[in-house]
């Protein structure tokens, strides 16, 4: 276990190539962690390294919110690694009110939106399946900073934010989790949603960790 935030564990491109390739696996967890372009410099710098560390067949698991950079928007890898290694050209992108640009930036919260019927007010939860997994997770948590997938096949969403999921109250099936596979047997999974602030009685979110495990074969 490294603890990235503690120090600059690797050096080069190479260097973060060899040393994940020592593993079966790897799991990247940044958790509730937002971006910063002054301390989240090793992915953004570095991520010729972790591609080549799938394309040689490695496995790796990223969860990070702010995953991907886009125009103004900072992250932390650029659109060409997604559009090499996560199966999608572009992101899709809102308008926030009163802004003259549109961003990628987009936010969850407990309750993705309030109805009104019959005179009733109805609360909806905001919930987010997984038909790849056959499973689905509640949000339980108030954050910015997901990212949605323009995937070239939606056999590739790991996790999706349906019509009106999310706090924006998008118009759209928002792949917000993916995966990818390289020619050589190289796999990635990348959540842009910390799966930990997930859950509910629909689904605990160790199983639904799991089955993401399960298929990266780092569990049986």
């Amino acid at each position: 276990v490294l603890q990235l935030e503690s120090g600059r564990t690797f050096r080069s491109s190479k260097d973060l190539e060899q040393s994940l390739g020592l593993f079966d696996a790897v799991v990247w967890y940044r958790g509730s962690a937002r971006y910063s372009s002054t301390r989240d410099t090793m992915l953004a710098r570095h991520s010729d390294g972790l591609g080549a560390y799938l394309n040689a067949g490695g496995k790796f698991y990223l969860e990070s919110l702010d995953m991907i950079s886009s125009g103004p928007t900072s992250g932390l890898l650029p659109e060409s690694f997604m559009q090499d290694f996560m199966g999608s050209d572009s992101l899709f992108k809102h308008k926030p009110f009163g802004s003259n640009d549109r961003i990628p930036n987009f936010s969850i919260s407990r309750e993705s939106y309030v109805d009104s019927i019959n005179g009733v007010e109805v609360h909806h939860l905001a919930l987010l399946h997984s038909t790849l997994f056959a499973d689905s997770l509640e949000s339980r948590i108030n954050t910015g900073g997901l990212r949605a997938f323009g995937v070239r096949d939606t056999a590739d969403v790991v996790l999706w934010a349906r019509d009106s999921t999310l706090k924006e109250l998008q118009p759209f099936d928002a792949p917000i989790a993916v995966k990818s596979q390289t020619t050589s047997g190289g796999k990635l999974v990348a959540t842009s949603v910390q799966i930990l602030g997930l859950g509910g009685f629909t689904a605990p979110t160790a199983r639904f960790i799991s089955k993401i495990f399960v298929y990266l074969g780092i569990a049986p």
